[in-house]
């Protein structure tokens, strides 16, 4: 679904026509526009489920910006099934990062647009590290260390076994050769097995489960057959950076932003940039702003950060801002910890 910045018909030709017209059919709003920048959490959930309920439009389409490093993702599936009930379709925009718990939430979507720049994440569930303040793992850390335990283990009783067989010129039955070679294995691997905690990988197998059960009630015709599997276990971190290339392996209906909507991301990121200044989450509805002929005025209004409002020092550095736009980069910090708007689309073809 593209997001075109609509020209206002300002013709008497399209009045009249309209007023002639009393059976035609009621025109179909326009989609409305969520705005989401910030950590996936109970109170981010909290806002979308209150200015959702609050919102003055009746659209069943939602377009949704979301920019977040993730979060919880309890919060994310309550998120998007609160929208599911609420809207037949939804696109979700990710114009810079959408990772962890924002790919959680791109499941549950019908189409993903993405910026040349964008990127999302895997769905390995992040855990706590245990007497660590801070830090946290993933919860295929403990299952890989087991993996990796097993064939260590395996390779070592298959070095011993044929070293002993062939050393002795098999002067040594198969079966002693087997038992040496076992508990040089065991002696070996066992102080490295002791070190591990059988309820604690329990507990943390039971966390991997999250997201995969998440995601299976979640996902609808946009994700590919072995997409979640691979978003759960077949990457080796946390922070692998799934493109929109390596994104169209994985989603079916993908595509790139196009003008408009780098556009629109621009004039959105402008409007909220201060505001996570002094709250690190965003979460507002804002409303294309049709342009009309010949001028250059921003594209949302409306929220917290409507056009109109603010101090005319505010309105006099939005135009200059628009006038002279910064030179192209990939996206970076804004001093709120959240990404910048990326300024390019993708190339064409």
């Amino acid at each position: 679904m593209e997001l075109p910045l609509p020209v206002e018909d300002t013709s008497e030709n399209s009045s009249s026509n309209a007023a002639r017209s009393p059976d035609a059919q009621p025109i179909q709003a326009e989609p409305d526009v969520l705005v989401y920048s910030g950590a996936i959490s109970d109170i981010g959930a909290g806002r979308v489920f209150s200015k959702t309920r609050s919102k003055p439009t009746t659209s069943r389409h939602l377009d949704m910006l979301l920019t977040t490093h993730g979060g919880s993702p309890d919060a994310a599936f309550r998120i998007m099934r609160f929208l599911r009930r609420h809207y037949d379709r939804i696109v979700i925009h990710v114009p810079a990062i959408c990772k962890s718990a924002g790919t959680l939430m791109v499941l549950g979507a019908d189409e993903l647009c993405m910026s040349e720049t964008a990127h999302l994440g895997p769905l390995d569930v992040q855990v706590a590290k245990v007497d660590e303040l801070g830090e946290s793992s993933s919860t295929l850390t403990p299952t890989q260390s087991l993996v990796t335990l097993c064939e260590e283990s395996f390779r070592l009783f298959e070095t011993h076994f044929f070293a002993l067989r062939n050393r002795t010129r098999f002067q040594l039955s198969t079966r002693t050769c087997a038992e040496i070679a076992s508990k040089l294995a065991v002696g070996l691997m066992g102080p490295v097995y002791g070190h591990m905690d059988p309820i604690r990988l329990g507990e943390l197998q039971r966390s991997l489960t999250i997201a995969r059960d998440y995601g299976q009630r979640l996902s609808t015709s946009l994700v590919r057959d072995g997409a979640l599997d691979a978003l759960v276990a077949g990457y080796p971190s946390h922070g692998f950076v799934i493109d929109i290339d390596e994104a169209k392996t994985l989603f079916n209906n993908v595509r790139c932003q196009s003008p408009a909507d780098v556009e629109f991301a621009r004039a959105v990121h402008h409007k909220t940039k201060d505001a996570l200044k002094s709250d690190p989450l965003f979460v507002e509805f804002v409303e294309r702003k049709p342009r009309p002929r010949g001028g250059n005025q921003d594209a949302i209004s409306g929220g917290k950060h409507d056009p109109t409002s603010g101090s005319p020092d505010d309105r006099r550095d939005s135009s200059r801002a628009t006038a002279n736009p910064a030179p192209p980069a990939d996206v970076h910090s804004n001093g709120s910890n959240q990404p910048s708007i990326p300024r390019g689309d993708c190339p064409a073809g």
